[in-house]
């Protein structure tokens, strides 16, 4: 589990992690930087914080397990939906 009171997931944070099934991103998360979960091949479900304010590029690259296929299924902010 990611703690409360992390607020940045870093660049290349869980990339390549393989044994990644489920995240659950603490509220006080604001900001996940590029690649963060790329190439985590069994990632299945995450869960976005509603405080975020910033996303990275390609965050879920190469995560064809992953059951959200669009922004909108991730339950992102209103405003990072555009």
């Amino acid at each position: 589990d990611i703690p409360e009171g992390v607020k940045i997931i870093g660049e290349n944070a869980f990339r390549d992690c393989k044994q990644l099934i489920s995240v659950k991103l603490p509220q006080s998360v604001c900001e996940i930087g590029h690649s963060a979960f790329e190439n985590c091949e069994w990632l299945k479900n995450i869960e976005m914080p509603k405080q975020l304010r910033y996303m990275g590029l390609h965050i879920f690259r190469n995560c064809p397990e992953l059951k959200y296929r669009t922004l909108k299924e991730l339950g992102l902010p209103e405003h990072l939906k555009e």
